[in-house]
Parts: structure tokens; C-alpha cells; sequence
């Protein structure tokens, strides 16, 4: 199904953020109203279809489903930052690190530290420093998708969020 003009770009819109009142204003409604008309969208059949029906085209797109993310989800959780590190407390090579650990590492920092200055400073070592992705957001996340918080969704999100429980468990959207 393909909606018509600001109805379908606000459907496309609204999966950039899953924000409904920004999806409006980028689709072209009104800033005074937007917040009322993406309400009354979201509680519309069709744009809850549409809506589903788009996010699923995505994820096929992608080549993802909610298992892969999931067990990316667990890989955060389950890493353990001592894999990155030797006895002495140097970071291993990235080849000698876990996959599993690697994956869990958002960026290394690397400084080289001097004294002196000029034709007299010399190298007296170097400081890294190994940050991982946020395991808080990991575990926010995993525990929402086993619904183990009770979040009030509102602003006519209720219905899409049943629809898309529904498909998922039909099969028809990872």
C-alpha cells in the first residue's frame, strides 16, 4: 500500500527518528500543528500499516533482523574489557584480541609522551586509551524488547506498537 503526498513522506519521516511530531514538520505540516496531526496519523490504520510495511522493506534492505541485533545487543553485555589487555596492562595487538571484545571497543586513543623540547626531547613512552560502547543502552534496550520495563508509549503509539507485535509474531516483520 502507498499512501499519497505528506501522508506517505511523513510515514517514510517518521521511521528516520521514530519522533512523530519532527516526521510532521519534515513532511510539511504546519509547526503549529503538527503535533496534533501526527497524532491523529499515528492512530490512523493505514499510516500504522504503511508504517510497518516500510520498516519491514528496510530491514530486508539492510539484511539485518532482530536476531543479529540482539546478539550484538549480548556481545556488548558480555564483553569483558580485561581480553584487551596483557598481564602487564598494555593493550594487546587488535589480532590477539577476542572478536567477541573487539567488537565492544567504540575507539583507542594513543598519545606519545615527551621531555625536553627541541633537538633535546625524547620519547619517554606512550599512554592508550581503550574505550567500549555504552553497555547502559545495551541493557535499556535488550530489557525493552523483553519487555521488562512497563513504558506508557502514548501520542497514539500504542496501537503501531501492537501492530508491529503482531507482525512480528505473524513472521512478517523482524
Amino acid at each position: 500500500m502507498e499512501l499519497k503526498g505528506r501522508r506517505e513522506l511523513f510515514c517514510r519521516e517518521y521511521l528516520k527518528d521514530l519522533n512523530q511530531t519532527q516526521a510532521a514538520l519534515r513532511a510539511g505540516y504546519p509547526p503549529t500543528d503538527a503535533r496534533t496531526y501526527a497524532s491523529r496519523m499515528m492512530g490512523e490504520a493505514e499510516i500504522q500499516d504503511r508504517v510497518t510495511e516500510l520498516a519491514a522493506e528496510r530491514n530486508e534492505k539492510l539484511e539485518v533482523d532482530a536476531r543479529e541485533v540482539l546478539a550484538e545487543m549480548l556481545r556488548l553485555l558480555r564483553a569483558d574489557a580485561l581480553q584487551a589487555f596483557n598481564d602487564d596492562g598494555t593493550i594487546k595487538p587488535w589480532h590477539e584480541i577476542p572478536i567477541d571484545c573487539r567488537r565492544a571497543i567504540s575507539g583507542i586513543k594513543s598519545q606519545e609522551t615527551f621531555t625536553g623540547s627541541g633537538d633535546a626531547r625524547e620519547w619517554t613512552g606512550q599512554v592508550k586509551e581503550i574505550k567500549f560502547w555504552s553497555k547502559d543502552r545495551a541493557i535499556e534496550m535488550l530489557a525493552r524488547h523483553l519487555a521488562l520495563f512497563k513504558d506508557s508509549l502514548g501520542d497514539g503509539l500504542t496501537d503501531l506498537a501492537k501492530a508491529i507485535t503482531e507482525a512480528r509474531s505473524r513472521g512478517s516483520l523482524v
